[in-house]
């Protein structure tokens, strides 16, 4: 895709016409992260022409595939604004007021240290209906896809890229998906990047937006704005085939507007309704769009 510049004209840069007229910040920082495309990493050439024996080392690996996964675990803390009686997390009130069409995981399971909450959480993420957690019933179906509303599972050999998010969930899981779930489940009880993630959002935000606006100072504002940033990163997920390590990045780090706060703040007061407490049924609304 083209990148979009001041000197390119909009209508040849490929970019969503909601994106026309707008530019990355004129900032002289970057993050460079790691690829994390699910193919077998290319072999480049020498400089110089290799021997024999350096030819045979430079014979591309056996083609290896691998499954990309990507998720924004959102909220890995209850909502400081929410009311003490509070029965659902921020994430999961929010869902429920948005009536979304396939049921999606909650991010306190997933960092849960109960092994069945993970899972459960886990299968959600991959797209499989939450009994996949504890069933023994699968398909043989090698072409079954999964991908779920705020997850979407990729699988790849080499560089060729299967599946896409059609919002279905499917009524049983291949043998490949049930060790996805597996190896997916211990990486999220063993890793340290989401428990990482969550004692970041609580100690840059633990009063809530509410207190922010009202008492909050320069310090304060600045914190709320890291926690949202945070709130709203994407997890890059690599699951090889075998025996392979999981290599987990994050993504998605442009820092939240504070132009936003009164848009955070009347999420919360909407939230605070009923939603936070479950005592509300779920019904269709897309006025909610914060993170």
């Amino acid at each position: 895709e083209l990148p979009a510049s001041p000197s390119l004209p909009q209508s040849t840069a490929r970019r969503p016409l909601q994106r026309h007229g707008v530019y990355l910040a004129d900032d002289p920082h970057a993050l460079l992260i790691t690829d994390m495309s699910p193919r077998t990493p290319p072999t480049f050439p020498l400089a110089t022409t290799p021997s024999k024996q350096e030819t045979a080392k430079l014979t591309p690996p056996a083609a290896t595939s691998s499954t990309l996964i990507q998720f924004k675990p959102k909220w890995l803390a209850p909502s400081p604004s929410a009311p003490p009686n509070s029965k659902r997390c921020r994430t999961c009130a929010l869902h429920a007021r948005r009536a979304l069409p396939t049921p999606s995981f909650c991010p306190l399971d997933l960092i849960s240290p109960s092994p069945p909450d993970v899972r459960r959480a886990a299968a959600l993420l991959l797209g499989l209906p939450a009994s996949t957690a504890t069933a023994s019933t699968i398909t043989t179906d090698p072409t079954a896809t999964t991908t779920t509303q705020n997850g979407t599972s990729t699988s790849a050999h080499n560089s060729t890229q299967n599946g896409g998010q059609n919002g279905t969930v499917p009524a049983t899981a291949t043998p490949k998906q049930l060790e996805t779930l597996t190896r997916v489940t211990h990486w999220a009880l063993t890793s340290p990047l989401l428990r990482h993630l969550r004692s970041l959002q609580i100690s840059c935000d633990p009063h809530g937006v509410s207190h922010v606006t009202s008492h909050g100072g320069e310090t304060e504002r600045r914190g709320l704005q890291i926690a949202m940033t945070l709130r709203d990163v994407t997890v890059f997920l690599v699951v090889p085939d075998g025996k392979g390590e999981l290599r987990a990045r994050l993504g998605d780090l442009d820092v939240k507007s504070l132009g936003k706060v009164r848009e955070w703040e009347e999420a919360e007061r909407g939230l605070g309704g009923g939603w936070y407490q479950g005592g509300r049924s779920e019904e269709h609304t897309s006025e909610l769009q914060s993170p």
